[in-house]
C-alpha cells in the first residue's frame, strides 16, 4: 500500500480543510464543498482585526485568483491562525 500525505485542519467549527496527497478539499458546513489540485490552487491571505482572512480558489495565469472560480473565503480566528498557516505551508510543499 502506498503511503500518501494526509492532513486535516478544522477552522472555526465551520470548515474542514483536507490535504490528501496533492488535492486540497474545503468542506464548508454552511455551503458547497470544493476541491483543487495543488498545481491549480490559488490562495490569498491577509490579517484582519479578528485574525486571518484566507481566500482559496483556482489560480489564474498571472498567479492570483481566477474570479470565475467561485473562491471560498475562510475567516480564521486569531487563536487558530498559527495552526492554519502551518497547514497551508504544507499545502505549498505539496506543489514541489
Amino acid at each position: 500500500m502506498l503511503s500518501r500525505p494526509y492532513r486535516e485542519c478544522v477552522v472555526a467549527d465551520r470548515f474542514v480543510l483536507v490535504l490528501d496527497n496533492r488535492v486540497l478539499e474545503v468542506f464548508d458546513r454552511g455551503g458547497v464543498s470544493r476541491r483543487w489540485h495543488v498545481l491549480h490552487l490559488g490562495v490569498t491571505a491577509r490579517r484582519t482585526r479578528t485574525g486571518l482572512e484566507i481566500v482559496v480558489g483556482a489560480r489564474s495565469d498571472e498567479g492570483g485568483l481566477e474570479p470565475t472560480s467561485k473562491p471560498v473565503m475562510i475567516d480564521v480566528p486569531e487563536e487558530e491562525s498559527a495552526r492554519v498557516e502551518e497547514f497551508f505551508d504544507e499545502v505549498k510543499r505539496a506543489r514541489e
